[in-house]
């Protein structure tokens, strides 16, 4: 099992110590990027991929279970 595929498992299982490096590494895998510019300060973060479909997200210590 790769690393993509195991991060992807983990994910779907909902686990509450999932870590924002881990949600950032898992985002890069399907194409998408951190947004530096704009508004884009402290917590927001904006995320983009090639075909330009923006994920925005709040920095949080850690994901949370919704």
């Amino acid at each position: 099992m790769t690393r993509k595929e195991k991060l992807i498992k983990r994910f779907l299982t909902r686990p509450k110590d999932f870590t924002w490096d881990e949600l950032v590494v898992l985002l890069a895998f399907f194409q998408f990027s951190e947004v530096s510019t704009g508004k884009t300060g402290g917590s927001r973060r904006r995320f983009i991929n090639e075909e330009g479909l923006v994920i925005s997200l709040h920095k949080p210590p850690s994901t949370k279970k919704y």
